[in-house]
């Protein structure tokens, strides 16, 4: 068997696809807007009207950016992509195997589940192509979109 080498999708890069998604970013680019907007008719009206619009661009658009992050990239339906797993291209769909390190304290043995080069396999999620709905291509990954599947989200080096 070859060594198993999980790899996980660049944090980035789900971040750079979670702003430019009309669906997700959409939020975060109305508030920048409503803050560059105060902040320019404050020029011309008020300086507390600058400071206002200053105050949005600088605490209340980042903090939206972090909940509109998190709130994604921890969802269930999404999350297997941040965590080491491999992908495996199957007949009429993926498989995607997830795993972690081996602790030195656990007992080594030859299960399914153990792999050469410390990798243990903590689960595994069978998807189909039927269930594909949509499909982007960015510069390093094929994102594919699911319905009524274990995952919404998938992303898909581009070798």
């Amino acid at each position: 068997m070859d060594e198993i080498r999980p790899f996980s999708v660049d944090r980035g890069e789900v971040f750079k696809a979670l702003l430019l998604s009309p669906s997700s970013g959409w939020p975060v680019w109305a508030t920048l807007a409503v803050g560059l907007i105060v902040t320019a008719a404050g020029m011309a009206v008020d300086a507390r009207f600058v400071m206002l619009g200053l105050m949005i661009c600088v605490a209340v658009t980042p903090g939206l950016v972090a909940f509109v992050y998190f709130s994604h990239t921890l969802d269930p339906e999404m999350v297997a992509n941040l965590l080491p797993h491999t992908l495996e291209r199957v007949e009429g769909g993926f498989r995607l195997c997830l795993w972690r390190r081996r602790d030195e304290d656990e007992p080594t043995g030859d299960t399914p589940e153990e792999a050469p080069g410390g990798w243990m396999r903590t689960g595994m999620i069978s998807l189909s192509d039927e269930k594909i709905t949509g499909r982007k291509t960015t510069f390093g990954y094929e994102v594919l979109y699911f319905k009524d599947s274990p995952m919404k989200i998938l992303y898909v080096p581009r070798f």
